[in-house]
């Protein structure tokens, strides 16, 4: 078969989507997404999350089954935007064999494809106090966080307080106070500290030093060891952190793959130009408020 100069894009296309995508494996060995979220896949063009309510405690049996009222909080639905970028080479380029210059470009397209996932996920955590909204209309950190839509009592997991020891304990216990909607307790059990590099010297030193931190007494370090530290560069902010439950984060936070990254090739005969494109559809979204206590620190 005779090999046309006309269908140079084919002769690129193999090798252009071998760089692609085995840069898109590369770098999702240091995605911070699922670390800090549960991934999963959808089949729909939305997903609705319905909160359901606690329980009460189970009666002793005297004959006749007493059965619960479980009461409806609230739904969220999450979309999946369309989300594409293209590139294009020329004629010449092929023909001059300027390949340094050309196999950049599938590899930038996938670290552009990578940025752009990390900071969707990031945009949940930097706007935590305004923009981040759980089911209940309220920012994703706040002092007023209602038990259910029928009673209006509310709760915290929102402070300003700075990156210290005495201050993770604080946040520690506060964990072991927070109620569902029947006003029993949830057992949080924060076991991750999230922050920027800014205090990661500080958490460092809270989470792995052997005797307690900023005291001259040779106290046993109460937090060696307790916490996982992650330390993370996409936070736009210097000084706020988090505290996390892993297990309940499981529960709360969601990235929705509907349309994972797909590396698609066509020709414009008219031009001489080889088009490749990525398409995705995927969206985070947060689901309940209880696993993450945000500080909005400013030193």
């Amino acid at each position: 078969m005779t090999m046309l100069a006309e269908n140079f894009g084919d002769l690129l296309d193999p090798r252009f989507r071998k760089i692609f995508e085995m840069s898109m494996r590369e770098l999702q060995e240091k995605s911070y997404i699922p670390l800090l979220a549960n991934t999963d896949t959808t089949g729909k063009n939305y997903e609705m999350m319905s909160g359901v309510g606690g329980g009460g405690d189970v009666g002793v049996f005297t004959g006749s089954l007493d059965y619960d009222d479980i009461e409806q909080m609230w739904d969220k639905t999450t979309y999946f935007p369309e989300r594409a970028k293209g590139m294009k080479v020329q004629r010449k380029l092929y023909d001059d064999d300027l390949t340094g210059i050309m196999n950049k470009r599938p590899r930038t397209m996938a670290i552009d494809t990578y940025r752009t996932r990390e900071k969707m996920l990031a945009s949940i955590y930097n706007n935590f106090a305004a923009g981040t909204t759980t089911p209940d209309g309220i920012a994703l950190g706040s002092a007023s966080h209602p038990y259910s839509p029928t009673d209006a009592t509310v709760q915290s997991n929102l402070g300003t307080a700075t990156l210290n020891a005495v201050n993770v304990e604080a946040v520690r216990r506060v964990g072991h106070t927070i109620l569902n909607n029947r006003g029993e307790l949830l057992e949080v059990n924060y076991n991750r500290i999230l922050c920027t590099v800014y205090k990661e010297e500080i958490a460092y030193e809270i989470i792995n030093s052997a005797g307690k931190t900023d005291t001259p007494n040779n106290n046993i370090n109460f937090h060696k060891g307790r916490y996982e530290l992650v330390v993370w560069d996409r936070l736009s902010a210097s000084y706020p952190w988090f505290m996390i439950d892993t297990t309940m984060m499981k529960e709360c936070i969601y990235w929705w793959t509907r349309i994972a990254a797909e590396y698609n090739y066509d020709r414009d005969f008219d031009n001489y130009v080889s088009k490749w494109s990525v398409y995705f559809r995927e969206n985070p979204d947060v689901y309940d408020w209880q696993w993450i206590y945000c500080q909005n620190a400013t030193s």
